[in-house]
């Protein structure tokens, strides 16, 4: 058997490596870890919300609800009681200005729509 002998020509080996679908997955990793921080920031902020605006609210009432309900024993009242009921009636208000910042916010991620 006969070798064949080469000479070295001086050969150029070139390694082409499409790196797109790399990058392009990276990317999208890097999209949706934004995204869930985003909906995470959301849900803090929503349950601050809640808690922070809620709490002294829903407190008012209650102690005002009480006072109205002291105060009919007592003598000439209505004017009082009227003034607290306005304030019951401005903190359910805002309460329910509350929810719907609340629910806008909950349509705004897609979490639910409204149905016409």
């Amino acid at each position: 058997m006969r070798q064949k002998t080469h000479k070295d020509r001086g050969s150029i080996v070139i390694f082409v490596n499409d790196v797109t679908k790399k990058i392009r997955d990276k990317l999208l990793h890097i999209a949706q870890q934004e995204t869930s921080q985003t909906l995470q920031q959301a849900q803090s902020y929503r349950a601050t919300l809640n808690h922070e605006m809620r709490a002294p609210i829903n407190s008012s009432q209650v102690v005002l609800k009480q006072i109205v309900k002291d105060l009919k024993g007592a003598g000439d009242t209505r004017s009082a009681r009227r003034q607290i009921k306005l304030v019951i009636t401005q903190l359910v208000f805002v309460e329910s200005f509350i929810e719907d910042m609340l629910s806008l916010n909950l349509q705004s991620e897609g979490v639910f729509s409204l149905v016409a």
